[in-house]
């Protein structure tokens, strides 16, 4: 059985909906490398982008959820969004991913793994991206997260260059279950 699939996972409030089954078909963005001064190169990290700096100068930072960033419909999302903004989609767990944990029955040890993925190791790639949408001419970020991803743009929502954000099956426990 598929977690998310067949059944909420077990970070789900109980009486959730399952997760839509992802979705077939090619991505429209590309991999870019951002370093965590901002830099592309060594030592960065994978951001998924879609679209292109418009005539709008908006941008959109979406934060994954718990199963990372090459799971689900993160990037058909991206693509969608595209369509009138510059999207990027950080890897905040350089490939990390939940899942394995969940399959075997061990959520708790998933969950003590993920907290290593604090504001700490978030802000940097963050401040990454931000600076990177300032270079290529953005004035104006929205956010939106999905599970642990609203967690991150609650706390990205703070900075003043974060212009919205929007929390789409949120994870209202996370901060308090792992950061707190």
């Amino acid at each position: 059985m598929a977690v998310g699939v067949d059944s909420p996972a077990p970070c789900c409030p109980k009486g959730s909906h399952v997760a839509l089954a992802p979705q077939s078909g090619a991505c429209c963005g590309h991999e870019i490398t951002l370093g965590v001064d901002g830099s592309g190169g060594g030592g960065g990290f994978r951001c998924y982008t879609s679209g292109a700096p418009t005539a709008s100068r908006t941008a959109v930072l979406v934060f994954h959820d718990v199963f990372g960033m090459d799971s689900g419909n993160h990037k058909m999302v991206c693509d969608a969004l595209a369509a009138q903004h510059y999207v990027i989609m950080p890897d905040f767990y350089d490939g990390w991913s939940i899942e394995p944990f969940y399959n075997a029955g061990k959520a708790g040890d998933g969950k003590k793994e993920l907290a290593r993925f604090n504001w700490a190791w978030c802000s940097p790639r963050v401040e990454a991206v931000l600076q990177h949408l300032s270079e290529i001419g953005i004035e104006k970020t929205g956010s939106i997260g999905f599970c642990w991803g609203a967690w991150g743009v609650a706390k990205a929502c703070q900075d003043r260059r974060i212009h919205a954000g929007v929390w789409a099956h949120p994870s209202c426990q996370v901060g308090k279950e792992l950061y707190e």
